[in-house]
């Protein structure tokens, strides 16, 4: 588990030829100081200012859905 916390090993990269539409070079590093760049892509949002540039689309698997009355009734999953 500890090789997984050193993130001297192997550094993150920024991945994507769409990056180079906001100035960002696919390949570099990506250090901790981009780290909110980052997260505001992953988001769909402008890295450099988090203008919204694609609306997130939130969906549920059918298979994660659960029906509610057993747990309304407090019933233990796996007994309904």
């Amino acid at each position: 588990m500890d090789y997984h916390l050193d993130a001297s090993e192997r550094p993150l990269m920024w991945i994507g030829e769409g990056l180079t539409e906001f100035g960002i070079t696919p390949g570099s590093v990506l250090g901790p100081s981009q780290f909110t760049q980052a997260r505001r892509l992953i988001r769909g949002e402008d890295p450099h200012t988090g203008r919204t540039l694609v609306e997130p689309k939130l969906a549920i698997p059918p298979a994660a859905k659960l029906p509610a009355a057993p747990l309304v009734r407090g019933d233990p999953p796996g007994r309904c």
